[in-house]
């Protein structure tokens, strides 16, 4: 690994589908984004689902992604859509009922179109994910490169598969959410010289907008912010921040 560059700042996370804007807060920080993929699939993870925003049922529905039953050790990796299901056409009738009358619904559904013409040859829920973060990446104008945890050299197994990466890209700063203060060893990071910035992406997106977002939409899909707000508004976040 002596050939490998070191780079300043590390985020990762699992390839989970359509996710909130801190998500992609946290990968316009970051110099390289790990999708974690080779850790065993959570059930009521955000892997296959993720809430959006419909004020008729208080704010909160879900947009789920059907998937095939698998063993409790499955990797995400290796997760498979359920294929018996028209996925795609799924998702755009849910969007249409929620969404439907939004200002930027139609502007907003033609790019997935074209987007989901290349989603129906997809059979594994990483891959599938992955093209709608590399959607979304390319509306927000994210550039910070996109790497799976399953195609990287690992270092001692012994230790947290975050610290790992971490020592496999030789990264300085290790970039996490304010959850990761409950499971992060910062002893152990700090033994590699390895710094962990703690973001508190939340409040981030509340500071940025203060008029256009209550508490029921700041931890929403990003979908549920495209079908309302002006994609420049939202693309802003990124160059103040």
């Amino acid at each position: 690994m002596d050939d490998i560059e070191s780079i300043s700042k590390l985020a990762i996370h699992q390839p989970n589908f359509a996710p909130w804007l801190g998500y992609f807060l946290k990968m316009a920080q970051a110099d390289t984004f790990i999708l974690l993929d080779d850790v065993q699939f959570s059930k009521g993870s955000y892997t296959p689902r993720v809430r959006i925003h419909q004020k008729l049922f208080d704010g909160n529905q879900w947009l789920t992604i059907p998937i095939k039953k698998h063993s409790a050790t499955t990797a995400i990796s290796e997760i498979q859509l359920d294929r018996s299901q028209d996925i795609e056409t799924m998702i755009l009738n849910k969007l249409d009922a929620v969404y439907g009358k939004t200002n930027y619904y139609n502007q907003v559904v033609g790019e997935i179109e074209v987007l989901i013409q290349d989603l129906k040859e997809t059979e594994l829920l990483a891959d599938f994910n992955q093209k709608w973060i590399e959607w979304f990446r390319s509306v927000l104008d994210i550039n910070t490169p996109l790497e799976y945890s399953s195609q990287m050299e690992k270092t001692d197994s012994n230790e947290q598969v975050i610290l790992q990466i971490c020592r496999s890209k030789k990264a300085s700063v290790y970039i996490s959410g304010q959850g990761g203060k409950s499971y992060i060893d910062l002893k152990a990071f700090n033994r590699y010289d390895i710094g962990v910035e703690f973001v508190d992406y939340g409040n981030s997106i509340e500071n940025r907008f203060p008029k256009r977002v209550d508490s029921q939409l700041t931890n929403k899909s990003i979908l549920s912010w495209l079908m309302l707000i002006p994609q420049e508004e939202i693309r802003q976040i990124f160059k103040d921040s």
